[in-house]
C-alpha cells in the first residue's frame, strides 16, 4: 500500500457512464444541466487496493510505503516504463478530490441505472487486467 490510502479515489465503470449519458440525454429535465457522473459511494485508495490485491493474489496488504519515497523510486522514466506506471499515478494516493453528484442521483432516480460498489467492480477490471498484461503495446500509452 502506497500512504494511507485515505484519498478518495473515482473510478467508473464505462457501463454506468454510457447508460447515465444516455439516459440523461433523452431526459426533458435535463437540459441545461450539468452532470458529475461519477460513483455515489467511491472507495478510498485503501479499500479499492484491497479489493484489488485480494482478487489478484488472494492475499491482504502487509505494509505501507510513504508516497514521498515511492515518489522517488519511481521518478526515473526508465523505472515508469518497465513498471508500467505513470508518476502522475502517485497524486491519486495523495489527493482529496469530491464532487457534487445530487442532481445524477435525482435525475437518474427510478431509471433503474445505479453504480456498483467497487468491490463488485474488482473482479472485472483484474480480469482485464489479466487479459492484457503480457500486451507490451498496452502500456506504450504514457
Amino acid at each position: 500500500m502506497i500512504g494511507k490510502g485515505t484519498a478518495i479515489i473515482h473510478l467508473v465503470p464505462y457501463d454506468f457512464v454510457i447508460r447515465s449519458a444516455v439516459y440523461l440525454t433523452h431526459l426533458k429535465d435535463g437540459e441545461n444541466k450539468t452532470y458529475h457522473v461519477i460513483n455515489p459511494s467511491p472507495p478510498t485508495i485503501k479499500d479499492a487496493f484491497a479489493s484489488l490485491l485480494y482478487e489478484l493474489h488472494g492475499k491482504k496488504a502487509r505494509f505501507t510505503i510513504p508516497v514521498s519515497i515511492a515518489s522517488a523510486a519511481i521518478g526515473p522514466r526508465f523505472i515508469q516504463r518497465l513498471l508500467g506506471v505513470p508518476k502522475e499515478t502517485l497524486d491519486y494516493f495523495s489527493g482529496q478530490h469530491l464532487y457534487d453528484c445530487s442532481a445524477l442521483l435525482e435525475d437518474l432516480r427510478g431509471s433503474g441505472i445505479s453504480c456498483q460498489p467497487f468491490p463488485k467492480l474488482a473482479p472485472a477490471m483484474v480480469t482485464f487486467y489479466n487479459e492484457h498484461a503480457d500486451n507490451k503495446n498496452f502500456m506504450k500509452s504514457f
